[in-house]
């Protein structure tokens, strides 16, 4: 049976409200407009509409319709006026606050059902129509928040699933909210971007401005325990004012866009010497291609673990071969993604088998999950950043240092040049 809140300061009032309507709703009643906010606060989604005495004491009708907009109760709870007072100045303050209809006493028994009928009704139709276009938008967004910054206060419209309930929705400022969600879901890394980004006076200021109608963001959000990326893009209403600074905040996963980030990886790895395809979760090498023999993979190279370990005896250096093993092992990339890195980049000098010269590389491993199947994969790729490595950092070391002797070693030339005017042949100099 749907529910009523009769709301008058007169016993009688609501007795006589009462026994019109018990024969087709359920009735609670509220001697003030103080009662009826506790009332609302515990149970308001339960309700269908609110019957409400303008003229009583504590809290009077005006006050009630105040705090039921800034709570945002009354996008979806309607509320029907009942006063004796008849001056359009009266009527036109409720409509003002929110009230959707308004009569006065005394009244008729049918008159009333009618009206507390179609009102139910047309709001039933409007909330119908709203819960299609969430189950539409679910699909996409798994959060959507309407907030009123004006008033520091939020409705949700729509969570991951009607039966879920989120530690944080106890708390009823949007500002506290966000803080405390940013504090503890968000990684350490994007937190103080998400802090200020969603900083109450902040998104005043943004949306204040007449040509900004969305601003977004993307961090990443704990989810059990792994790190997710998520996008946040808050959407100015369309009931937006100056004092009534109404926003839409909707939250999407994005680290189910598995097929656009591994796009992006690949794009990212053109020009590379070497690439291998790797399934992080079971520590398999799916595919692989390379311009250098020793690169590419081998038929002993069934997992990630043996081809890394293989391509570190090309590094000269043991601490080398060390760091290198370690930081691209499968046990240290899974423990990666799940701490929210989903990149791993180091450089290495490594002989190239074609020429036996050391060249420095740069090895990116880039992961993502596949959305499909639920397991981490990354590209493994190396890009020779030899000549870039020569021209950026060798004029930083010469000029940072004070040296007594310096000498350029050519050795596609066999040369030697140092600070005189006398070039030595290579083989001699080596003597």
């Amino acid at each position: 049976m749907q529910k009523i809140l009769i709301v008058d300061d007169s016993e009688i009032n609501r007795e006589i409200l009462a026994a019109m309507l018990e024969k087709t709703y359920e009735i609670d009643m509220a001697k003030d407009g103080q009662e009826a906010i506790e009332i609302l606060e515990k149970k308001w989604e339960t309700y269908q509409i609110v019957l409400l005495d303008l003229n009583m004491p504590v809290m009077n009708g005006y006050e009630v319709l105040k705090v039921m907009e800034e709570k945002q109760w009354l996008d979806s709870l309607p509320v029907i006026c009942i006063s004796a007072e008849t001056s359009e100045a009266s009527i036109g303050k409720a409509y003002e606050l929110g009230a959707t209809d308004y009569f006065t006493r005394p009244f008729d028994t049918a008159v009333v059902l009618r009206r507390v009928h179609n009102t139910i009704a047309l709001y039933a139709k409007a909330s119908s129509s709203l819960h299609d276009a969430m189950e539409m938008l679910s699909g996409i967004f798994y959060r959507i928040i309407k907030i009123n910054l004006s008033t520091d206060t939020y409705r949700t419209l729509k969570n991951i699933s009607d039966d879920f309930r989120s530690p944080l929705d106890d708390i009823k400022s949007i500002s506290q909210r966000l803080m405390q969600y940013g504090e503890e879901y968000v990684h350490e890394e994007d937190q103080e971007a998400f802090l200020e980004f969603c900083d109450l006076e902040n998104l005043r200021k943004n949306f204040s401005e007449e040509d900004t109608e969305r601003i977004s963001m993307s961090y990443r959000c704990r989810n059990g325990q792994e790190f997710r990326w998520v996008s946040m893009e808050i959407i100015k209403s369309t009931e937006y004012a100056k004092d009534n600074e109404v926003v839409v905040l909707y939250l999407r996963d994005i680290n189910t866009d598995y097929l656009k980030q591994l796009d992006m990886v690949l794009s990212r790895s053109k020009g590379s010497v070497g690439m291998v395809n790797v399934n992080v979760t079971d520590g398999t090498c799916k595919s692989g291609s390379s311009s250098l023999k020793n690169l590419e993979l081998q038929e002993e190279d069934r997992t990630l673990d043996q081809y890394i370990n293989r391509i570190s005896t090309s590094i000269p250096q043991e601490d080398g071969r060390r760091s290198f093993t370690e930081n691209f092992s499968r046990k240290h990339m899974l423990d990666s993604f799940e701490k929210g890195h989903t990149v791993i980049q180091e450089n290495y000098p490594v002989y190239s088998t074609e020429n036996h010269r050391p060249q420095l590389y740069c090895v990116t491993a880039e992961m993502v999950r596949n959305a499909f199947f639920g397991q981490i994969e990354a590209i493994l790729y190396f890009t020779n950043i030899t000549e870039k490595y020569l021209e950026e950092k060798m004029p930083q070391i010469l000029y940072q240092k004070s040296y007594e002797r310096i000498a350029v070693i050519d050795l596609k030339r066999r040369k030697i040049a140092i600070s005189s005017a006398k070039v030595f042949d290579f083989s001699e100099s080596l003597d």
